[in-house]
């Protein structure tokens, strides 16, 4: 539970208040069962913190050598004579295949990581850009409302193209994505 709890606590998406809580749910034939609760900063996030926070937690066990069960079976047709010559024959292929698998898996972790950052400063990137556009809103509401050639208080094309701009980039936050993707 703690190590759940711990990777919980390293996600960005993630907020202090109310605490995360994990609770251990079940035991069954190949796995243990668990409920972990938190509250993500920005619904929109929901998605992306819940990929970040299982694949951290299946890097994890990796790094710690707790090993995901699951179900074995053996299937025995031949006598076991040929069956050792097969083994023997194929170990030194399954022992590479075993390497290039970890390599690989080192490789998608690295290529992982460096996604879910980019994705994370591309969405903060976006957040920073609405607040801009937000605070240029305000000024151009002041702007208009203290304007005497207008008595009717029509709305700008200025004002019309930042809110577009902000449904635009709130759009990009709900999806999960931006551009840069």
């Amino acid at each position: 539970k703690q190590m759940l709890l711990d990777v919980v606590r390293e996600c960005d998406y993630i907020i202090d208040k109310p605490p995360p809580t994990a609770l251990f749910l079940d035991m069954l034939d190949s796995a243990l069962l668990f409920r972990l609760n938190c509250w993500v900063r920005d619904y929109s996030d929901e998605w992306v913190a819940r990929d970040w926070i299982l694949t951290r937690v299946l890097e994890r066990c990796i790094d710690e050598d707790i090993d995901i069960p699951y179900p074995h079976m053996q299937l025995k047709y031949d006598p076991a004579s040929v069956v050792e010559k097969e083994a023997a024959k194929n170990a030194a292929e399954v022992e590479k295949k075993s390497a290039d698998k970890e390599r690989i898996k080192a490789e998608a972790r690295v290529k992982e990581e460096a996604e879910s950052s980019a994705r994370m400063n591309a969405r903060k990137e976006i957040r920073a850009r609405i607040e801009e556009l937000n605070t240029a809103l305000k000024e151009e509401e002041l702007e208009e409302s203290e304007d005497p050639d207008d008595p009717e208080g029509g709305v700008s094309q200025s004002r019309l193209d930042i809110l577009a701009e902000i449904q635009e980039l709130e759009h990009q936050l709900d999806e999960g994505s931006s551009d840069d993707d």
